[in-house]
């Protein structure tokens, strides 16, 4: 009788011990799971990429960057890195970030598509402190341009880095990899500095991003008598949803299936409109905000595939 006590005290810390063991085991594969989470993070943030992070660099991700009211957008496609604009100064560090985070060392194209602050603020840094390809930009009278302190620091920058510079019209056309970018606008020349920004289309196998800077309704008049190519999928709004652009009939034109407006949060010019709102919501567009969603990006994994958003 003792020995069979014995025995079933033995059977029992046996069980025991299993049920222990299992606890810590699944307590310690799910804490490393947690870890490795936050080890990815943790590189992440610092610039350095776990091999997932890497691998997102095959295909085409664009990234609406989320610079408060102004624009910035990170375009890389099979590793090739285009930057258009940068937002005001103080949103230098968000940008930098979001280079660091897509493993971005060198820019193969920048495009100031204006000399607006809330467009080119950050750029003289982004000029100093980055490898450039080649910058475009439009060539603007110097009647109309602004001479603020950003734009002779962006000047000042372009010589002292002997930055390749071409200025771009309407017609011009460009590769990032297996993308194409065409210039659309301007093809005149405008009295409003906004009306000179720089419009292309990003086309990447049968997927079209279209970036038209902050163009008003005179530059988007000009592209739809000249019968320009503007259906898009992925449409970025001009201007931060300004009434000034977005009229019905380039919105009927270019048809997108999804908005863009980078917009800052409780900005002093009440954009994005509730006009031009409405005027989306009626044509059953997908709106992101920056103000709401943050930086907004999309990837498409190959030419034959579709976009995705991230």
């Amino acid at each position: 009788m003792v020995e069979r006590r014995e025995i079933n005290r033995i059977i029992l810390l046996v069980i025991l011990a299993l049920l222990i063991v299992g606890s810590l085991a699944f307590r310690f594969f799910a804490g490393e799971e947690k870890l490795n989470e936050n080890w990815a993070d943790k590189l992440s943030y610092s610039g350095v990429f776990p091999v997932k992070e890497r691998g997102s660099m095959q295909g085409l991700t664009v990234d609406f960057i989320n610079v408060g009211q102004g624009d910035s957008a990170l375009i890389i496609c099979n590793g090739k890195a285009m930057l258009v604009d940068t937002g005001e100064k103080e949103y230098y560090s968000l940008v930098e970030h979001q280079l660091e985070k897509r493993g971005v060392k060198k820019l193969d194209v920048v495009v100031a598509t204006h000399p607006h602050s809330d467009h080119i603020g950050s750029m003289s840094k982004i000029i100093e402190n980055y490898e450039i390809g080649t910058l475009l930009m439009p060539e603007i009278d110097e009647k109309i341009l602004d001479g603020t302190e950003v734009y002779q620091e962006f000047k000042g920058a372009l010589k002292n880095n002997s930055v390749q510079v071409e200025y771009v019209r309407a017609g011009d056309e460009y590769t990032l990899s297996d993308a194409k970018i065409k210039i659309l606008s301007p093809g005149k020349n405008f009295e409003e500095i906004n009306d000179m920004s720089v419009v292309f289309m990003l086309t990447y196998g049968e997927n079209k991003f279209l970036f038209t800077g902050d163009i008003e309704k005179d530059a988007e008049a000009a592209l739809v008598l000249a019968d320009a190519d503007l259906k898009c999928d992925v449409l970025k709004i001009a201007h931060n949803g300004s009434d000034t652009s977005t009229s019905e009939e380039f919105l009927r034109i270019a048809a997108p299936q999804i908005a863009v407006i980078s917009v800052g949060k409780n900005n002093e010019y009440g954009h994005p409109k509730r006009k031009i709102i409405g005027r989306l919501l009626r044509s059953d567009i997908l709106i992101y905000r920056t103000d709401y969603d943050g930086t907004v990006s999309f990837r498409v994994p190959s030419e034959k595939s579709e976009i995705i958003k991230d």
